[in-house]
């Protein structure tokens, strides 16, 4: 019961984040195109603290949101909601660690190949590199069965699409949010600038 009720604080936590993610785009839109007639007042400081080490808890909180109401989560009841994202928690530090692994051997094979290596040794890298991707692949698709037996064929539809899909939205949204935490920056300095007239 404790899980659900951090899930549904973090749902609300970036609820409030995207409320003052538009606030401020609209203040920036009408501060950008003010009418004549209209004295343009700048707007108040922000409360808003979003620095770089905020970024990735932001876009956690956001995606885990996404996933459950992409793939309608809820339908399948908290403990097997609870049960789901501690498994999909599981997936992305497989698929994280697969990733660093597959990367460190690419870079062994770039150094063997410009230090004009012997075949002997290249084979033992490449070796290892099929390893680490067959392992991968069949923890990856254990987790994924596994995953699977809580979600209905719609939801297990949704779920790929929704995994094919997210990390492009994500990207963008973290531009998104590096762009707010500038636009902060640059707020508080054209503040300090007219509060030094």
């Amino acid at each position: 019961m404790q899980r659900i009720i951090n899930i549904i604080l973090m749902t609300l936590s970036f609820m409030i984040i995207v409320g003052l993610i538009f606030a401020i785009s609209a203040e920036d839109k009408s501060a950008k195109k003010p009418d004549e007639s209209i004295v343009v007042i700048p707007p108040k400081p922000s409360n808003i603290d979003i620095s770089q080490d905020d970024v990735p808890k932001l876009i956690e909180i956001i995606r885990i949101w996404k996933l459950i109401d992409s793939v309608e989560l809820e339908r399948i009841g908290e403990d097997k909601l609870v049960l789901f994202l501690a498994k999909y928690k599981q997936l992305d530090k497989i698929r994280l660690q697969y990733h660093r692994d597959r990367s460190d051997h690419i870079e062994k094979l770039k150094k063997l190949l410009e230090a004009n290596a012997e075949d002997a040794q290249i084979r033992i890298v490449l070796n290892d590199l099929r390893k680490i991707d067959e392992n991968f692949r069949q923890k990856e698709r254990q987790i994924l069965d596994e995953l699977n037996q809580s979600l209905t064929p719609k939801q297990q539809a949704e779920f790929i699409v929704f995994q094919d899909t997210h990390w492009q939205e994500m990207r963008q949204m973290v531009r998104n949010l590096k762009e707010l935490s500038a636009l902060k920056e640059q707020r508080s300095s054209q503040q300090d600038v007219m509060s030094k007239k």
